[in-house]
């Protein structure tokens, strides 16, 4: 029976968080401890797996699996840098922005933070921020989920501003 992997990893948290509330500082610290060891000890296991596989395509498919891709961003070991993922994700939702008269551009990835430029009806309106963070933060998110913030830092030609209707998002 397979667990879906969002739940794992919600109880791991929900575990963890629990630990870190005990009343017994030295109880704590041990466990806290084992579980750091385990995740050290996994590091090492899905580093030596991804150097003994041989294949391009294996370790791909390994990356491309949500649970495994999860974890091998855990530990630093994804094989596709954070911004071929976020504009991988940004060319996802592109057609949908087009449909609305707008683009996105990634302008570069610094910190955890995602910088892009919102291009055509976006600039100046009043859904921009909402279709930014519904519409293009989730598919960034989805990708990289080390990202921590997504941010709009420029407007590509303001004065030109596609007639129709304005990027939104539809609820």
């Amino acid at each position: 029976m397979s667990v879906p992997p969002g739940k794992s990893i919600d109880e791991i948290e929900r575990l963890v968080a629990k630990l870190e509330t005990l009343q017994d500082a030295e109880a704590r610290a041990t466990a806290l401890a084992l579980v750091q060891s385990l995740m050290d000890m996994h590091a090492e296991a899905f580093e030596r797996v991804l150097e003994l596989s041989d294949s391009a395509p294996f370790v791909e498919r390994l990356a491309s699996d949500e649970l495994v891709g999860s974890l091998l961003l855990l530990y630093g070991l994804h094989p596709e840098p954070v911004e071929s993922r976020v504009e991988a994700a940004l060319e996802r939702v592109r057609p949908y922005l087009r449909s609305h008269g707008g683009s996105v551009a990634l302008l570069h990835v610094t910190g955890g933070i995602v910088h892009l430029r919102l291009d055509g009806t976006c600039h100046d309106c009043p859904s921009s921020s909402l279709t930014l963070k519904l519409a293009v933060e989730d598919a960034v998110f989805e990708a990289a989920p080390e990202v921590r913030e997504v941010v709009a830092d420029a407007v590509a030609n303001p004065q030109v501003i596609a007639p129709g209707p304005c990027l939104a998002v539809a609820t």
